[in-house]
């Protein structure tokens, strides 16, 4: 069974739900084009779905948001219009112990590689919390253990590798790793050198088995990461690249073909590796 509540046109709805909910055969439930405000409701809205396997929110002005359920198996947030005027910044607090996909996708939608202008542009307050709020992290322990798939689509910020790490410490049996780290010709910001501290475990990355990283840069933050997986990943058997399409520069090529002999370099965990640079 499965239930769609989703408003299009570019202006928000307010989500406006009754006091008493029952909706036990629910499993599945899409929020798109909404405003989700009021805590308590929504709170009472997850709880009313007791069968829930998939929770999918689309363009919803989220203000704060508790999700808690023992039968949720696929949760997916995506916003194509992160900093728009009339949206806030996104506080969902997850506790999902048998979920297998977590799929997070939060960019400025732009017909070109625009990222790094709209960060900038961006207001202090808003910087301050992409650069410190994994720091929140350490406030919520929690596992992931059913965890399969991780799919990000995330800034590249201070912090950006911390927050990564953190989901494969607490995903121990995660496969697979698709992600994107928005930027534009260079680190939008210095990610830092001391991110790995207090994060690795002996289980970490123990079944994971592929990465793909999209719209690589051959920064320095995305070499810093796929340091980290090589050197703990014992049973990762591929590793993909796939390259933007703006690489295509001289100055751009030279700086991908130094980026493959720095990563060909790279220590690894696994005898079996296969990396593809596309």
């Amino acid at each position: 069974m499965e239930l769609v509540m989703h408003m299009s046109g570019g202006e928000y709805a307010d989500l406006i739900l009754p006091k008493s909910m029952g909706l036990p055969r629910l499993k599945s439930l899409y929020l798109g084009g909404l405003t989700i405000s009021n805590v308590e409701l929504s709170k009472r809205l997850i709880s009313s779905c007791p069968a829930l396997e998939t929770l999918h929110i689309a363009d919803c002005d989220v203000r704060t948001l508790t999700v808690e359920s023992l039968s949720l198996k696929r949760f997916t947030y995506g916003h194509k219009h992160l900093w728009s005027q009339n949206h806030t910044m996104a506080n969902i607090k997850l506790s999902a112990p048998n979920l297998k996909v977590f799929i997070c996708s939060s960019s400025a939608e732009s017909d070109k590689d625009e990222n790094a202008e709209t960060f900038s542009k961006l207001p202090s307050e808003e910087k301050e919390v992409l650069s410190q709020a994994t720091d929140l992290l350490d406030c919520q322990p929690t596992r992931l253990c059913n965890l399969c798939h991780l799919m990000l689509d995330m800034w590249s910020v201070r912090g950006c590798l911390r927050a990564i790490a953190y989901l494969l410490k607490i995903s121990p049996n995660i496969t697979f790793i698709w992600l994107v780290l928005e930027s534009k010709e260079s680190n939008l910001a210095d990610v830092g050198d001391d991110w790995e501290a207090g994060l690795s475990s002996p289980e970490m990355l123990s079944r994971l088995k592929s990465v793909q990283i999209e719209k690589a840069e051959g920064c320095d933050a995305e070499l810093k990461l796929l340091s980290f997986l090589l050197k703990n990943a014992k049973v990762l058997e591929e590793v993909a690249l796939f390259f933007r399409s703006s690489v295509g520069s001289p100055d751009r090529v030279k700086q991908v073909r130094q980026f493959r002999g720095k990563l060909r370099a790279l220590p690894t965990a696994s005898s079996k590796i296969k990396i593809m640079l596309l």
